[in-house]
């Protein structure tokens, strides 16, 4: 379905209640959602959230017809997808595609921005190298960036020896 985005993946169960531990991947709205949608053999379907909770850096969610842990279990490593409305796109996502120059080593090209990957309150660069074709990941930190050009589309980054 074109209007549905892949935001995380589903975890263990949380609880005996059928609660399932969220792992994000994008940042969605969760004060206007009223739905999940899991991809059950290569189909979309739609669960009703029940409850969303955090506790501490988790993300417990309580779907509708799944009661126990028993049922959750069952869909463990599903991935969730919501309605693309429903994902807020933070500014650093509209970076995907630009080039990441290192400043620290005359100017070298280090790759092309694929996707962005947050994890705990990280957010990294998956960075395909021109080079080598190989994926790195980088940290997209503020003391890291010395500029970002929308108009050549690129990342000007201090990276330190070693980074890639």
């Amino acid at each position: 379905m074109d209007d549905l985005v892949k935001v995380g993946i589903i975890g263990k169960p949380h609880g005996t209640k059928g609660a399932v531990i969220l792992h994000l991947t994008k940042e969605v709205d969760w004060e206007s959602i009223d739905a999940l949608f899991l991809e059950i053999q290569n189909d979309f379907v739609p669960f009703l959230i029940e409850e969303v909770n955090f506790i501490g850096k988790k993300m417990v969610v309580k779907l509708e017809n799944i009661s126990s842990m028993n049922d959750a279990k069952k869909f463990t490593n599903y991935n969730v997808w919501v309605k693309k409305y429903f994902v807020i796109e933070e500014e650093w996502n509209k970076c995907i595609g630009y080039k990441v120059i290192d400043i620290n080593n005359d100017n070298y090209c280090i790759g092309t921005i694929k996707e962005f990957i947050t994890n705990n309150q990280l957010i990294w660069m998956n960075v395909k190298s021109d080079n080598s074709g190989e994926n790195i990941l980088l940290p997209y930190n503020e003391e890291l960036i010395e500029k970002i050009s929308e108009e050549e589309q690129t990342i000007y980054y201090k990276a330190v020896v070693g980074m890639y």
